[in-house]
């Protein structure tokens, strides 16, 4: 009886071997895309013979239904990007150690390491952040300014629903520093990533996007970016 944790990367392709062997011998297998737009699991149905169930974050956090259903047999839990990205999925994995349940992690991309598609340096980013659709609250602003204090770049996540444009226009009105990269799609096909000042920054195109608040930035990255 094990619960498999399995990324999907950052496209309907992004699963590893491994995950798809995981699905292709798991009694159930679950998928949540709370944090991201959904994508099409059919290719992945289709090659594994999984019959694949969407949850609802609910039922993620407070009802735990992977571990339950890991109780009685294999299950899988797919999560788009790499499934240790968000801290929910730590508290799937700490319950169901906590009932003596296996444990075992597929890995995948993230928008963590895709982010180096911008031509920035990853080893210079500071921490990341998250800005809530209801406005930019005090401690991303505090946040931000760390890291721009010691010259690193901060990679801003987008709340569901928050639009690119809305999200600058949040910050710009917040922080000083406005240059940045926005990026949309990261890992995909689609992928693109503009270097403009926060009120540059229009809404529109297809998600998910995220913001990189630019540090102080070496010639290679000025190369690379520009």
């Amino acid at each position: 009886m094990t619960l498999h944790f399995v990324g999907l990367g950052l496209n309907s392709e992004g699963i590893s071997l491994e995950g798809l062997r995981r699905l292709e011998e798991a009694d159930a297998a679950f998928v949540e895309f709370y944090t991201n737009l959904e994508m099409d699991l059919s290719g992945v149905e289709e090659r594994t013979g999984a019959e694949i169930e969407e949850l609802p974050r609910a039922e993620v956090e407070r009802e735990m239904l992977p571990v339950e259903a890991a109780e009685s047999g294999d299950a899988v839990f797919l999560v788009p990007g790499d499934p240790f990205a968000a801290t929910t999925h730590q508290e799937l994995r700490r319950e169901a150690e906590e009932r003596d349940l296996e444990v075992s992690v597929s890995h995948a991309g993230s928008v963590l390491t895709a982010v180096g598609e911008t031509g920035l340096d990853l080893y210079r980013f500071g921490r990341t952040v998250t800005l809530p659709s209801h406005g930019c609250p005090p401690s991303v602003v505090n946040m931000i300014a760390e890291n721009d204090s010691v010259g690193l770049h901060t990679m801003v996540l987008l709340d569901p629903g928050l639009g690119i444009g809305e999200a600058a226009e949040m910050l710009r009105q917040e922080i000083d520093n406005s240059r940045c990269v926005a990026c949309s799609r990261l890992g995909t096909d689609q992928s693109s990533t503009e270097v403009a000042d926060l009120s540059e920054v229009e809404g529109g195109g297809s998600g998910p996007h995220c913001l990189v608040l630019m540090g102080d930035t070496t010639d290679k990255e000025e190369e690379y970016i520009g």
